[in-house]
């Protein structure tokens, strides 16, 4: 019987007989791309709480001035109203989202960079093994079309396996570190809020 086509399998099994291939400097890589993954959501999670104390210093001053995670703040800048806490929040707020878009830029370059690096490596890897055959095969086949064919199979490998799964896994543990963290500071709104977004974007 003819086993069913699954692409989510094909390309989780592919990707697995794909890895005994790298080397290990492209191994090491994959590693310290999911270290920067982890990064990368924790700067998004310190964006997501620099966010709340900033719209409560607009709403209200007095509140976030006797908080006791504000307190370290307040004598750090020596702030002595309520009025003066919404300028260090502001800063901190800005800075936090700079660092996060910046981590988002580095970790998207280095996601497709990497990705087309490994696509390279398993190209010349091909390729040199197809140098390696006899003669007589070589002889019977035209040299254009087996370099037209690794040059494409390997982009094909590169852009919709190596590169969807490690973009996959970044979004996924990024996105996941911020739903928890909207968890965390309201349950309700974020679960509501995730679940509307899940539906609109099933519905497209």
């Amino acid at each position: 019987m003819k086993e069913k086509f699954s692409p989510k399998y094909d390309v989780i099994k592919l990707n697995k007989r794909l890895w005994f291939h790298f080397s290990g400097v492209r191994k090491l890589q994959f590693v310290l791309v999911l270290v920067l993954t982890i990064f990368t959501s924790l700067a998004e999670v310190v964006s997501l709480g620099a966010l709340v104390p900033f719209l409560s210093a607009l709403i209200n001053p007095e509140i976030v001035f006797e908080h006791v995670w504000v307190k370290p703040v307040v004598k750090f800048f020596r702030i002595t109203s309520p009025n003066s806490l919404l300028l260090p929040l502001t800063v901190m707020f800005g800075l936090a989202a700079i660092l996060a878009g910046f981590m988002r830029l580095l970790q998207s370059y280095i996601n497709i960079n990497l990705s087309y690096s490994t696509g390279a490596d398993l190209s010349a890897k091909i390729f040199r093994l197809t140098i390696y055959q006899p003669y007589y095969i070589h002889a019977s086949r035209n040299s254009s079309t087996v370099i037209n064919t690794i040059a494409n199979k390997s982009t094909n490998v590169t852009s919709s396996c190596i590169g969807a799964v490690v973009s996959i896994f970044s979004s996924g543990l990024i996105t996941l570190s911020i739903v928890a963290t909207l968890i965390l500071i309201n349950p309700s709104v974020a679960i509501i809020s995730f679940l509307g977004f899940s539906l609109i974007y099933l519905t497209k």
